[in-house]
């Protein structure tokens, strides 16, 4: 059984459930230290029958740009049109079919999103979004939330600067995440009610990671006391705000230093620390070198 041009129109706004199709694996590499890859010229997918699915094994989103027509991801199938966004987990089977006789452009955005999101390992799990209950398509009337981050990570990698594409992909791909647990937190999460009690902390930390830690500012964004707001959140992450504000900021620098446009004061400056001491400090903690030994690793230079 195939979906054809006739199918599609018959296609309802309510997902629909696919018929078994075979799997082909579409492999997307990010060699090199790559964090991401994103197309250089739109997709165009044709009105042709879909009558396979594909994979690959990052997680993928896409924009369309124009067009309209259905998209068969994991087992449901989602009307698209110009303007939509959508997210893909990885290994997930999926594939877009155009409406008869159109075809509709999309670029495409890889992530690594265990890398980005080292520092938060809470969130770096969005493997776990699909199923009922999860889409996987976000029209902005309605998932405007999530439209707009999908749409922030393209402009995102417009950018030639590979630190600061580095770091604001961390940190948007941060919010869309803790969004994904907050409105559509999959089964059997053990931590997801302390998780969604400090969700409002966590934005703000990764929006301000580079200001002074405010607990009861954090605490107030929570409706709960400081002492319950330690408590909740280290059941959450498993580290004290402290804990977690510290290796955010250290991610942050990583980024920084891979980028190696920032002296090593202004990177500290950036992300945070009001002294160079403190910096290499707390680089020293986490990473068991210091930032001017880790940035000659990367050249190539001996240590």
């Amino acid at each position: 059984m195939v979906i054809t041009g006739k199918y599609m129109h018959q296609t309802s706004k309510k997902e629909q459930k696919p018929p078994f199709l075979p799997l082909q694996h579409a492999p997307i590499t990010l060699t090199g230290g790559n964090l991401y890859a994103v197309s250089s010229v739109p997709d165009c997918q044709t009105d042709r029958p879909i009558t396979y699915l594909h994979t690959h094994d990052s997680a993928e989103f896409g924009i369309c740009l124009e067009g309209n027509g259905v998209f068969m991801i994991g087992g449901r199938i989602f009307p698209f049109r110009g303007g939509d966004c959508t997210f893909i987990p990885a290994w997930l089977p999926h594939l877009a079919q155009s409406a008869a006789h159109t075809v509709s452009r999309w670029y495409w955005l890889s992530l690594d999103t265990a890398r980005l999101l080292v520092w938060a390992p809470e969130l770096a799990d969005l493997d776990c979004f699909h199923g009922e209950g999860t889409p996987s398509l976000f029209p902005a009337e309605t998932h405007p939330e999530e439209n707009r981050l999908i749409a922030e990570l393209f402009d995102i990698v417009r950018s030639p600067d590979r630190a600061y594409v580095a770091r604001r992909l961390s940190a948007v791909l941060a919010l869309f995440s803790s969004g994904l647990h907050r409105r559509f937190r999959p089964a059997g999460d053990g931590n997801g009610p302390c998780i969604e009690r400090v969700r409002k902390a966590l934005d703000l930390l990764l929006r301000n990671s580079s200001k002074p830690l405010a607990v009861k500012k954090l605490a107030e964004a929570c409706s709960l006391s400081e002492n319950q707001f330690r408590r909740v959140f280290s059941r959450a992450t498993g580290r004290t705000p402290q804990e977690y504000l510290n290796e955010l900021r250290i991610a942050m620098a990583v980024s920084l230093l891979r980028g190696g446009t920032l002296t090593l004061s202004e990177v500290a400056a950036e992300c945070g620390y009001p002294t160079l001491s403190s910096f290499n400090r707390q680089f020293r903690r986490q990473r068991g070198s210091s930032p001017g030994r880790f940035r000659r690793s990367l050249a190539g230079e001996t240590p």
